[in-house]
């Protein structure tokens, strides 16, 4: 796919998704022949498009903290008792 298709493409995805949304933003990347290609586009309200993008990157980025906690944290014993039920 050369940019010129992939931009038709996204275009045509925006105007479709304009007619029921608020704010879009929609970020692509490809790769042909060893060559990255990105295309980006936006409708709406820039603030929450910005917003978007920024909740995009924090959830991934608290996500894959998290999991590396995860995996660092020894596993619980077994809770046998009954004394979490006390108030």
């Amino acid at each position: 796919m050369n940019p010129e298709e992939a931009n038709s493409k996204v275009d045509a995805a925006l105007m479709t998704l304009r007619e029921h949304f608020e704010a879009i933003q929609i970020l692509t990347t490809w790769t042909e022949n060893g060559v990255c290609y990105s295309c980006n586009r936006g409708g709406g309200n820039w603030y929450a498009r910005q917003g978007l993008a920024h909740e995009f990157i924090e959830r991934d980025r608290a996500q894959e903290i998290g999991r590396e906690v995860a995996e660092q944290l020894p596993e619980p014993p077994p809770d046998e008792t009954e004394d979490w039920k006390q108030p």
